[in-house]
């Protein structure tokens, strides 16, 4: 996205991280990855055109259970109530020029590599996007591979 901001969006806006993972390995196809967070983390630029506050917050804890959670949060327009449900339906909009297939496209991407996606919004507020994956540490896959190589 820093590198996007000057060719696709009018406006600045400040990403802050917070990484807070001691898990920073995933199994999973990173294009595939990276295309879910892109389509997230544009979503939340996008909604950012019209706030006095223009923040995106990306933030990564560990969960006990073995999962790596990322939170997405922004301080835009947030989601309509009505809308809430329908942001995952193939070809949903509300965008002018959008085609309804980014936020179906992550939650898909996500649930591919066994994880959860979860939003919360408040409207005039903001949005959060909470993403569970499955740390490599917790696919055995992962750790069958590593005791092989290690051999």
């Amino acid at each position: 996205i820093e590198e996007l901001k000057g060719y696709v969006f009018h406006y600045d806006f400040e990403i802050k991280r917070e990484y807070n993972s001691d898990r920073v390995f995933v199994i999973g196809d990173r294009f595939l990855l990276k295309r879910a967070f892109l389509n997230i983390i544009t979503n939340s630029a996008e909604s950012l055109e019209n706030s006095k506050e223009k923040k995106i917050l990306v933030r990564t804890t560990d969960t006990e259970d073995g999962f790596i959670r990322c939170e997405i949060e922004d301080s835009g327009c947030g989601i309509p109530p009505e809308n809430l449900n329908k942001i995952f339906i193939p070809f949903f909009t509300t965008k002018p020029k959008g085609m309804g297939l980014g936020m179906n496209t992550a939650k898909k991407i996500i649930e591919l590599h066994k994880g959860k996606i979860e939003i919360k919004s408040e409207q005039n507020k903001g949005t959060q996007v909470s993403i569970l994956i499955p740390s490599a540490q917790k696919n055995s896959l992962f750790s069958n591979h590593l005791k092989t190589e290690t051999k």
